[in-house]
Formats: C-alpha cells, structure tokens, sequence
C-alpha cells in the first residue's frame, strides 16, 4: 500500500513539475499569431490541471464539499421562461378564436365561389361577386387560409369557358364586365401577397 501511495504521490508531483515548467516556458509562435496572451492561457490550463488533480474544482462545487451532477444548478431558478396558467389559458383561447374565425370565413369565401360557378347567375352577378371577394381579401390582407390564388384562377376560367368569355369576348358586353372585376381581385390578391412566391399565372 505505501508503495501504491508512493507512486501516486511522485505521478502527481511529476505532472504539476510539468505544468509549471509549460507555465513559465517562452510563448510560442502559435499564441502570438493568434493574438491570444501565452502567458494567460498557460496559467489558466496549468491551474485547471492542478485544480483536476488535487479534486479542487470551484466550478463544480455549488454547495461547499459537494460535487453537484452535470446540469444540476443549486442556484436555478426552474420557474424562468414559463408562462403563468393564465397567460396559457388566454393564449390558447386566443388561438382558437383566430381558428374558428379563419374556418368561418374559409366557408363564406367558399360559399360565394360557389354561387359565382352556378350556371343560375348572370354574369354581372358573377362580376359583383369577385367584387366582393375582393374586398374581402383587402380587408383581412390576403385570402382564407386554406384557397390559394391558383384556385382563384382556375376557378374564374373554368367559368369564363363555360360563358364563352374568352379571347375576344373579354373585351365586349357583360364578359368585358366580369373580365375586369377578376382582373381586380388578382390585383388585391397580388396586393397582399409577396409576389416572389406566387407561381400560377392568369
């Protein structure tokens, strides 16, 4: 046993003789062109490695003669970054509100599209329609969620083909009508929208 101690004794002389001759040993090239302080560096390794050695380490001792486990902070307080049950509470009805508000006009925006395709509505109905529509998304800065302006475009010509509103026709009678207010829904759509991410065209 005092031969085990012994050899135990000499390895941790050897190796603090060690350090303190890097400590004081001339700075090298690396630290000057680095621009870091050789001198400063050495003595912070030098004493992190006698520190390590003799079982002294203030950074891992909260409570004087404990050694606390990594990630186990005496001194955090666990109640940061959480919010109150209250401020949940409000939080999550606030996003439901704002889900069924999105839900109800979705259906309404719908809705109207679906009265505008019918083959019972005339064509300056049909205009007066994307009329609305368009203020509709003006007012809420953009279409439901849920309704691209791909759908938008597909539907209006699905139903200019069906009314024999295309090429010439646009600019004649009630298609010239309906040409212009779909023309102006694009432009609020268009409005409120980041044009870079918009690939259908008309």
């Amino acid at each position: 046993k005092r031969s085990r101690s012994a050899v135990g004794v000499g390895t941790c002389v050897l190796l603090v003789a060690a350090a303190t001759s890097w400590l004081f040993a001339p700075a090298s090239e690396a630290f000057a062109s680095r621009g870091v302080s050789a001198d400063a560096s050495r003595r912070a390794v030098a004493a992190g490695l006698v520190a390590g050695l003799f079982g002294v380490s203030p950074a891992m001792a909260a409570i004087p003669g404990q050694v606390n486990a990594v990630g186990d902070d005496e001194s955090a307080d666990v109640r940061i970054g959480r919010d109150s049950e209250e401020d949940y509470k409000k939080r999550r009805i606030a996003s439901m509100e704002f889900e069924k508000n999105m839900e109800a006009k979705r259906v309404l925006f719908r809705g109207m599209f679906t009265k505008f395709a019918g083959n019972e509505t005339s064509l300056p109905d049909k205009a007066q329609i994307l009329g609305s529509m368009k203020e509709i998304v003006l007012a809420d800065r953009g279409l439901p969620i849920g309704i691209t302006r791909d759908d938008v475009v597909k539907g209006v010509r699905a139903v200019k083909f069906n009314n024999k509103c295309t090429k010439r026709a646009v600019k004649e009678g009630e298609c010239k009508i309906l040409e212009k207010s779909y023309v102006k829904l694009l432009a609020s759509i268009d409005q409120v929208t980041d044009r870079s991410l918009i690939t259908a065209t008309r």
